[in-house]
């Protein structure tokens, strides 16, 4: 027996209609619902010979403390705690207590700087506790950036490929986040329910052709 036949004998037509309509609802739900008002994206990728290193977000500075050192690093990788992009001088650091990106590490001992930059400069030193941000950044502007290592790969820089790791600051209203993403990333609960809302529509529609 053909399995739509199989599907609608076990369904009747306004259950599997019902069925669609709540996971369409489901997915709608998801993608709604409210997001952080400031999301930090740090992604490390390989692309061929080079592994890319970018960063896209927003970081809500109101609610971190600024520790006011002017430095920072284009992009970088070191010792296991260091992850850096972009290439704007000076920076300015904000705490950001116990931040951990040692399950991002493959190797702690490795120490790498990029062989080419743009955007503002952004990274995270563990060690310090803290992130930076280029000198006069404006709390909730976007901020684009990236960092190309070249002949190396996501190892090389002693990066666990597939890993990842999501910073949480502030509460309430200013919940917000700093994510990091080495590899692939993992696809996001939103797309999850899409793609079985289309699973289920796609199920309905053969039925209907039969």
């Amino acid at each position: 027996m053909p399995i739509c036949r199989h599907i609608e004998s076990a369904l009747p037509r306004r259950v599997m209609t019902g069925f669609v309509a709540m996971s369409l609802a489901l997915a709608g739900a998801v993608v709604s619902a409210p997001k952080a008002q400031a999301e930090m994206l740090f992604t490390a990728a390989q692309n061929g010979t080079e592994v890319d290193f970018t960063i896209s977000g927003e970081v809500n500075t109101s609610i971190l403390t600024n520790i006011n050192y002017g430095s920072g690093s284009s992009g970088a990788v070191f010792y296991g705690y260091v992850l850096a992009t972009g290439g704007s001088y000076p920076a300015l650091a904000y705490s950001t207590p116990g931040i951990n990106i040692s399950s991002l590490f493959l190797n702690t001992l490795v120490f790498t700087t990029s062989d080419s930059d743009s955007g503002g400069v952004f990274g995270v030193n563990a060690n310090a506790q803290d992130i930076f941000l280029p000198t006069g950044y404006v709390s909730g502007t976007t901020l684009n950036s990236s960092s190309i290592f070249l002949g190396t790969t996501l190892a090389d820089l002693g990066l666990l490929n597939g890993s990842s790791y999501t910073y949480n600051y502030g509460t309430g209203l200013n919940a917000d986040s700093i994510v990091f993403n080495v590899g692939a990333p993992v696809p996001e609960p939103a797309s999850m329910a899409l793609v079985g809302a289309g699973l289920f529509g796609l199920v309905a529609s053969r039925r209907r052709k039969v």
